[in-house]
Protein backbone atom coordinates (compact mmCIF):
# COMPACT_ATOMS: atom_id res chain seq x y z
CA UNK A 1 0.00 0.00 0.00
CA UNK A 2 1.20 3.84 -1.38
CA UNK A 3 1.75 6.27 1.42
CA UNK A 4 -1.30 8.21 -0.39
CA UNK A 5 -3.88 5.40 -0.27
CA UNK A 6 -3.56 5.65 3.99
CA UNK A 7 -3.87 8.69 5.79
CA UNK A 8 -0.83 8.82 7.79
CA UNK A 9 0.92 11.53 9.48
CA UNK A 10 4.14 13.00 7.95
CA UNK A 11 6.30 16.06 8.85
CA UNK A 12 8.31 18.34 6.49
CA UNK A 13 10.96 20.47 7.76
CA UNK A 14 10.78 23.85 5.45
CA UNK A 15 13.63 25.60 7.51
CA UNK A 16 15.47 24.99 10.40
CA UNK A 17 18.18 27.05 11.82
CA UNK A 18 19.17 31.10 13.45
CA UNK A 19 18.19 32.32 9.51
CA UNK A 20 14.85 30.79 9.80
CA UNK A 21 12.46 27.88 11.40
CA UNK A 22 9.26 26.20 9.54
CA UNK A 23 7.83 22.82 9.95
CA UNK A 24 4.62 21.54 8.63
CA UNK A 25 3.09 18.75 10.09
CA UNK A 26 0.60 16.67 8.10
CA UNK A 27 -2.23 14.16 8.19
CA UNK A 28 -3.19 14.05 4.03
CA UNK A 29 -6.04 15.85 4.52
CA UNK A 30 -5.28 18.74 7.30
CA UNK A 31 -2.05 20.57 6.99
CA UNK A 32 -0.53 22.91 10.47
CA UNK A 33 2.47 24.85 9.68
CA UNK A 34 5.16 25.52 12.64
CA UNK A 35 6.52 29.29 12.71
CA UNK A 36 6.90 30.87 9.68
CA UNK A 37 10.88 32.51 10.03
CA UNK A 38 11.78 32.72 6.32
CA UNK A 39 9.96 34.26 3.63
CA UNK A 40 6.61 33.55 2.06
CA UNK A 41 7.77 32.84 -1.01
CA UNK A 42 10.10 30.31 0.14
CA UNK A 43 7.22 28.52 2.61
CA UNK A 44 5.26 28.26 -0.67
CA UNK A 45 7.69 27.04 -2.87
CA UNK A 46 8.57 24.44 -0.70
CA UNK A 47 4.70 23.37 -0.08
CA UNK A 48 4.56 22.88 -4.14
CA UNK A 49 7.68 21.36 -4.47
CA UNK A 50 6.28 18.80 -1.65
CA UNK A 51 2.84 18.56 -3.56
CA UNK A 52 0.71 20.23 -0.87
CA UNK A 53 -2.16 21.71 -2.01
CA UNK A 54 -2.24 24.76 -0.53
CA UNK A 55 -5.88 24.47 0.53
CA UNK A 56 -5.16 21.72 3.16
CA UNK A 57 -3.41 24.48 5.28
CA UNK A 58 -5.80 25.11 7.94
CA UNK A 59 -3.60 26.53 10.69
CA UNK A 60 0.14 28.42 11.47
CA UNK A 61 0.93 28.20 15.04
CA UNK A 62 3.74 30.46 16.47
CA UNK A 63 6.34 28.83 19.15
CA UNK A 64 7.39 32.46 20.12
CA UNK A 65 7.68 36.13 18.74
CA UNK A 66 11.84 35.96 17.62
CA UNK A 67 12.38 36.92 14.40
CA UNK A 68 13.85 33.18 13.06
CA UNK A 69 10.03 31.86 13.83
CA UNK A 70 8.09 34.84 13.05
CA UNK A 71 9.67 36.75 9.84
CA UNK A 72 7.48 35.34 6.98
CA UNK A 73 4.06 35.17 8.79
CA UNK A 74 2.55 38.62 7.79
CA UNK A 75 3.27 38.03 4.12
CA UNK A 76 2.04 34.30 4.30
CA UNK A 77 -1.50 34.40 6.07
CA UNK A 78 -2.02 37.56 4.01
CA UNK A 79 -1.40 35.93 1.23
CA UNK A 80 -3.02 32.57 1.68
CA UNK A 81 -5.43 33.78 4.35
CA UNK A 82 -4.26 30.81 7.24
CA UNK A 83 -5.48 31.50 10.75
CA UNK A 84 -2.44 31.73 13.01
CA UNK A 85 -2.92 30.43 16.61
CA UNK A 86 -0.12 31.68 19.44
CA UNK A 87 -0.27 33.00 23.10
CA UNK A 88 -1.35 36.08 24.38
CA UNK A 89 1.93 37.07 24.99
CA UNK A 90 3.46 35.76 21.69
CA UNK A 91 0.92 37.86 20.07
CA UNK A 92 1.17 41.09 21.88
CA UNK A 93 5.26 41.00 21.57
CA UNK A 94 5.38 39.81 17.80
CA UNK A 95 1.87 41.94 15.95
CA UNK A 96 4.05 44.85 15.05
CA UNK A 97 6.43 42.73 13.06
CA UNK A 98 3.63 40.43 11.86
CA UNK A 99 1.41 43.44 10.88
CA UNK A 100 -2.44 43.42 10.14
CA UNK A 101 -3.67 40.04 9.98
CA UNK A 102 -7.55 38.77 9.56
CA UNK A 103 -7.74 36.04 12.03
CA UNK A 104 -5.75 35.25 15.26
CA UNK A 105 -6.47 32.62 17.95
CA UNK A 106 -5.20 32.68 21.28
CA UNK A 107 -3.99 29.81 22.66
CA UNK A 108 -2.64 28.49 26.28
CA UNK A 109 -0.02 25.98 27.62
CA UNK A 110 -1.74 23.19 28.60
CA UNK A 111 -4.68 23.35 26.90
CA UNK A 112 -4.89 21.20 24.01
CA UNK A 113 -7.14 22.15 21.00
CA UNK A 114 -8.59 20.19 18.02
CA UNK A 115 -7.78 21.63 14.17
CA UNK A 116 -9.70 19.35 12.44
CA UNK A 117 -8.89 15.51 12.83
CA UNK A 118 -4.95 16.77 14.44
CA UNK A 119 -4.87 17.54 18.47
CA UNK A 120 -2.27 19.87 19.64
CA UNK A 121 -0.93 20.42 22.78
CA UNK A 122 1.22 23.38 23.80
CA UNK A 123 3.18 22.87 26.60
CA UNK A 124 5.90 25.61 27.86
CA UNK A 125 9.31 25.52 27.72
CA UNK A 126 12.57 27.74 29.25
CA UNK A 127 13.36 30.22 26.80
CA UNK A 128 13.96 33.72 26.58
CA UNK A 129 10.71 34.54 24.92
CA UNK A 130 7.62 35.84 26.67
CA UNK A 131 5.78 32.87 26.92
CA UNK A 132 7.51 30.25 24.21
CA UNK A 133 5.65 26.99 23.76
CA UNK A 134 7.11 23.23 22.67
CA UNK A 135 4.61 21.01 20.97
CA UNK A 136 3.22 17.80 20.51
CA UNK A 137 0.37 17.32 17.63
CA UNK A 138 -1.64 13.71 17.65
CA UNK A 139 -3.72 11.67 14.75
CA UNK A 140 -4.45 8.82 13.63
CA UNK A 141 -2.95 7.07 16.82
CA UNK A 142 0.53 8.98 15.69
CA UNK A 143 2.05 11.64 17.49
CA UNK A 144 4.85 14.22 16.25
CA UNK A 145 6.89 16.02 18.76
CA UNK A 146 8.77 19.72 18.50
CA UNK A 147 10.67 20.95 21.23
CA UNK A 148 13.79 23.32 20.50
CA UNK A 149 14.73 26.78 21.73
CA UNK A 150 14.74 25.96 25.26
CA UNK A 151 17.64 26.34 27.84
CA UNK A 152 17.08 22.76 29.76
CA UNK A 153 14.65 19.91 29.46
CA UNK A 154 12.37 20.42 32.17
CA UNK A 155 10.24 17.46 33.71
CA UNK A 156 6.88 18.48 31.72
CA UNK A 157 9.16 18.55 28.51
CA UNK A 158 10.26 14.99 29.41
CA UNK A 159 6.84 14.17 29.69
CA UNK A 160 5.18 15.63 27.32
CA UNK A 161 7.75 14.20 24.27
CA UNK A 162 7.50 10.26 25.50
CA UNK A 163 5.95 7.88 23.28
CA UNK A 164 6.47 10.39 19.57
CA UNK A 165 6.69 8.64 16.45
CA UNK A 166 8.89 11.48 15.11
CA UNK A 167 10.67 13.97 17.37
CA UNK A 168 11.69 17.51 16.50
CA UNK A 169 14.64 18.63 18.90
CA UNK A 170 17.14 20.74 19.41
CA UNK A 171 20.77 20.15 19.19
CA UNK A 172 22.14 23.87 18.71
CA UNK A 173 25.44 24.14 19.81
CA UNK A 174 29.05 21.79 20.89
CA UNK A 175 29.62 23.28 24.17
CA UNK A 176 33.70 23.78 22.66
CA UNK A 177 32.98 25.46 19.95
CA UNK A 178 30.74 27.67 21.72
CA UNK A 179 33.75 28.86 24.14
CA UNK A 180 36.12 29.08 21.99
CA UNK A 181 34.21 31.28 19.04
CA UNK A 182 33.30 34.87 18.30
CA UNK A 183 30.60 35.40 19.96
CA UNK A 184 31.07 37.98 22.80
CA UNK A 185 30.82 36.14 26.21
CA UNK A 186 27.57 37.72 27.11
CA UNK A 187 26.02 36.18 24.52
CA UNK A 188 27.96 32.73 25.00
CA UNK A 189 26.94 32.73 28.87
CA UNK A 190 23.06 33.44 27.21
CA UNK A 191 23.02 30.59 25.01
CA UNK A 192 24.26 28.33 27.67
CA UNK A 193 21.59 29.73 30.25
CA UNK A 194 18.54 27.80 31.34
CA UNK A 195 16.80 30.19 29.12
CA UNK A 196 18.97 29.75 26.29
CA UNK A 197 19.48 27.16 23.68
CA UNK A 198 20.29 23.21 23.98
CA UNK A 199 23.80 21.34 23.36
CA UNK A 200 24.33 18.52 21.56
CA UNK A 201 25.15 17.00 24.67
CA UNK A 202 21.99 18.65 26.32
CA UNK A 203 19.91 17.29 23.56
CA UNK A 204 21.56 13.46 23.69
CA UNK A 205 20.80 13.26 27.78
CA UNK A 206 17.40 14.17 27.15
CA UNK A 207 17.04 11.71 24.17
CA UNK A 208 18.48 9.26 26.67
CA UNK A 209 15.06 9.73 28.42
CA UNK A 210 12.32 9.61 26.16
CA UNK A 211 13.83 7.24 23.33
CA UNK A 212 11.58 4.36 22.73
CA UNK A 213 10.59 1.32 20.55
CA UNK A 214 8.26 3.24 18.43
CA UNK A 215 10.08 6.18 17.57
CA UNK A 216 10.46 6.32 13.82
CA UNK A 217 12.17 9.67 12.95
CA UNK A 218 14.44 11.68 14.67
CA UNK A 219 14.55 15.55 13.27
CA UNK A 220 17.73 17.42 14.41
CA UNK A 221 16.76 20.95 14.91
CA UNK A 222 18.01 24.40 14.67
CA UNK A 223 21.95 23.63 14.48
CA UNK A 224 23.65 26.64 14.67
CA UNK A 225 25.80 27.78 11.49
CA UNK A 226 28.62 29.27 13.99
CA UNK A 227 28.71 27.37 17.25
CA UNK A 228 28.06 23.86 15.69
CA UNK A 229 28.40 21.33 12.93
CA UNK A 230 25.78 18.99 11.30
CA UNK A 231 27.87 15.66 11.47
CA UNK A 232 28.85 16.65 15.42
CA UNK A 233 25.33 16.79 15.62
CA UNK A 234 24.85 13.96 13.56
CA UNK A 235 27.51 11.72 15.32
CA UNK A 236 26.17 12.23 18.98
CA UNK A 237 22.32 11.34 17.66
CA UNK A 238 23.91 8.11 16.38
CA UNK A 239 25.96 7.21 19.32
CA UNK A 240 22.91 8.06 21.70
CA UNK A 241 20.73 5.40 19.70
CA UNK A 242 23.70 3.15 19.00
CA UNK A 243 24.64 2.97 22.59
CA UNK A 244 20.53 2.70 23.59
CA UNK A 245 19.71 -0.06 21.38
CA UNK A 246 17.99 1.95 18.88
CA UNK A 247 19.77 2.15 15.36
CA UNK A 248 16.65 2.15 12.89
CA UNK A 249 15.71 5.43 14.47
CA UNK A 250 15.92 7.46 11.13
CA UNK A 251 17.99 10.32 11.66
CA UNK A 252 17.17 13.69 9.72
CA UNK A 253 19.06 16.81 9.94
CA UNK A 254 17.05 20.56 10.12
CA UNK A 255 18.33 22.58 7.01
CA UNK A 256 18.58 26.20 7.19
CA UNK A 257 18.51 26.41 3.27
CA UNK A 258 16.39 23.43 1.72
CA UNK A 259 13.21 21.44 2.91
CA UNK A 260 13.56 17.77 3.56
CA UNK A 261 11.53 15.70 1.95
CA UNK A 262 8.14 14.16 3.41
CA UNK A 263 9.04 11.72 6.73
CA UNK A 264 6.50 9.25 6.94
CA UNK A 265 5.27 8.06 10.16
CA UNK A 266 3.99 4.29 10.04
Amino acid sequence: MTHSAVQCMKISIIASGSKGNCTIVSDGQCSILIDAGVSASRIVNALSELELDVSTLKALIVTHEHTDHIRGIGPLTRRTGIPVFCTQETWARSKNIIGTIDKVFHIESGISFQIEHITIHPFSIPHDAEDPIGLTLEANGRKVGLATDMGYATQLIKQKLKDCQALLLEFNYNRDMLISGPYTWPIKQRIMSKKGHLSNDDACSLLEEIIHDDLQHLVLAHISENNNLPELALLSAQDLCNQCGHRDVHLTVGNPYKHSPWLYLK
